[in-house]
């Protein structure tokens, strides 16, 4: 076989950069690969490009090595050029949220297996706005969250400095929130005095692993969820939910299984932050809609995250 490496030199310090040479040298030395090539990206959309001629070029399969910026790059590259080729991801950002759903370890023996295996499901992605995103899009709280990490932050401190400023928000006595309206599937919803929403392709958003528990990655629709003007006491109730993955359950959460949303502020509104994947989203109205069977995905193989991540039907293994 034939395999691009896209690789992302800055990500994760350089440790992803290492484990993905590592498993290509198994690879070319056992004689599962028979040519590779490596492609390190510089700015943006390097790995949206190099992903878009990957199939003409010849390759198997690609693998993208970095954050959830790169690996979204190398989805939407893939998916624009109607490529049948498989993808496989070795993450190397803050949080790893899609990679960890899909029970992908950022190691060299994890990648070597996969592609040695060769398994791979045919998975959903989203558009947003005039963009896509692979994992989750959200706004209000979790956003503004998401935007006050500076990048210094994310690559010395991790989870660590996200959690920090969250807390740091929370403190706050007025916690902000902001009149919206959901179109949910069109049927559009009373006005929200929301606090925070997010629709997820995954199970893992934030760091916070079980916080969408319904949702896999074939099953055609999104999980939205949203949570409306809590004080502090209810936010305890609301973190627990969280945590051990019932935050439908909590009485100020609303969740729905949606194929397309439509978010537009009820009122006038300065700023308000929406983003994707981790990247900067811009500002409300929003619309988002799922794209079924998008792209190949390689696939870990006898873990029982990756099993959960999926409808259970019978998976379309290919060797």
């Amino acid at each position: 076989m034939y395999a691009l490496f896209i690789i992302n030199p800055v990500s994760g310090n350089g440790k992803a950069q290492n484990a993905a040479l590592s498993a290509m040298q198994m690879l070319l030395k056992d004689g599962t690969l028979s040519q590779a090539d490596v492609f390190y990206t510089r700015g943006k959309d390097d790995a949206y490009n190099k992903a878009l001629t990957a199939q003409e070029t010849g390759y198997d399969f690609v693998v993208a090595v970095g954050g959830d910026g790169t690996i979204n790059e190398a989805v939407l590259g893939l998916y624009k050029s109607n490529s049948t080729i498989p993808l496989a991801i070795l993450p190397a950002g803050t949080s790893n949220d899609f990679a960890y759903s899909v029970g992908i370890k950022p190691t060299a023996p994890c990648l070597y297996n996969m592609v040695k295996s060769f398994t791979y499901k045919t998975i959903d992605i989203a558009s947003f706005n005039d963009s896509y995103f692979l994992n989750v899009a959200a706004g209000g709280m979790l956003s503004d969250v998401a935007h006050s990490v500076t990048r210094d932050i994310k690559t010395k401190y991790g989870m660590v400095g996200y959690y920090t400023v969250g807390l740091k928000k929370l403190a706050h006595i007025n916690w902000p929130t902001t009149k919206l309206i959901f179109t949910i599937d069109g049927k559009e919803t009373e006005v929200h005095d929301n606090f925070f929403f997010f629709v997820s392709n995954s199970k893992s958003v934030g760091g916070f692993h079980k916080i969408a528990p319904k949702a896999t990655l074939d099953d055609g629709y999104l999980d939205l969820y949203i949570v409306d003007k809590i004080n502090i006491v209810q936010a305890a109730g609301v973190a627990v939910r969280v945590l051990n993955g019932s935050l439908e359950e909590n009485v100020h959460a609303e969740y729905h299984r949606v194929k397309e949303l439509y978010v537009r502020p009820a009122e006038e509104i300065d700023e308000y932050h929406v983003d994707y994947d981790g990247e900067n989203g811009g500002g409300l109205p929003l619309h988002v809609k799922v794209i079924p069977k998008a792209v190949n995905l390689l696939i870990p193989t006898n873990v029982k995250r990756t099993e959960k991540m999926f409808t259970p039907q019978e998976q379309d293994q290919n060797q």
